[in-house]
């Protein structure tokens, strides 16, 4: 009687070691949010007599401060212009070809025929020039300002498996800046309309997470949900540019302009 008794004793106390000494589950991973690029714009109910050549998204002045980091670089350092690191990361670089994409399908929604989109206006030919009544471009000057600051140095684990020391950290986001909507006679160069669309920096976003150790710093270690932050200020930008380009761009207005387009062009004999 007594065995049995003991018997059963060592074996709640190894049931007990082994609970206390097994590691907790990871957590679910948090999966890569994606941004979307897709607008309905409203449509004409017909087509225009407006031939628009639509330019890829050009790049403000970036000596005004519009610096545009997306964690390729360390985020202490003032970060690179967007027209440099649009091409290197993908965020920057979906938005980039969001606003391309969408500004085509936007004016064939109203009616309009578009050709492009080019890379700029000089890359376009003279009879490309010609057959169009206008080019249209955003320019974006557009800053994704980001801080990173370690809150100090936490101890996790249990006296069974140990004790890990990580870095507690913090990732403050704010977006600012606009996007010029730029409209141009191309063969004189001449600009013939502008809306300004600002993007709000109030959207501030905070996220806290943890380095996997103490050695590895703060701003190498920029979690996930710091990247989906970034992707839903991008993808936030994106909705204000495209909803402005939606209200601002009318057959009837773009019809007058075509009337002003076409007397330059006599005026100057092209």
């Amino acid at each position: 009687m007594k065995k049995s008794v003991c018997s059963a004793g060592l074996a709640t106390l190894a049931v007990v070691l082994c609970s206390c000494g097994a590691a907790p589950p990871p957590p679910p991973e948090t999966p890569p949010y994606v941004p979307s690029y897709a607008f309905s714009a409203t449509g004409s109910g017909g087509k225009i007599d407006v031939t628009v050549g639509l330019v890829a998204p050009q790049f403000g002045d970036q000596t005004k401060g519009a610096v545009y980091s997306m964690g390729k670089v360390p985020i202490e350092s003032p970060g690179v212009s967007m027209q440099t690191n649009a091409w290197d990361d993908d965020l920057a670089k979906n938005f980039v070809s969001g606003l391309r994409t969408t500004f085509n399908e936007l004016l064939s929604a109203k009616g309009f025929n578009v050709t492009g989109p080019f890379d700029s206006v000089d890359n376009m030919t003279f009879p490309e020039k010609k057959g169009a009544d206008f080019v249209l471009y955003p320019e974006v000057d557009v800053a994704l300002s980001q801080t990173v600051t370690k809150k100090g140095v936490v101890e996790e684990g249990n006296e069974f498996t140990g004790y890990d020391s990580k870095n507690d950290c913090e990732l403050t986001l704010s977006i600012g800046g606009n996007v010029l909507i730029v409209v141009k006679e191309p063969l004189s160069g001449e600009k013939m309309w502008m809306k300004r669309v600002e993007i709000v920096g109030g959207q501030t976003q905070m996220i806290t997470y943890k380095t996997a150790s103490a050695d590895v710093a703060c701003t190498a270690a920029l979690s996930r949900e710091g990247q989906n932050a970034k992707a839903k200020l991008l993808e936030d930008a994106f909705k204000a540019v495209m909803t402005a380009l939606d209200k601002y761009v009318t057959g009837e207005e773009f019809q007058m302009l075509k009337t002003q387009a076409t007397e330059l062009r006599e005026k100057k004999a092209y």
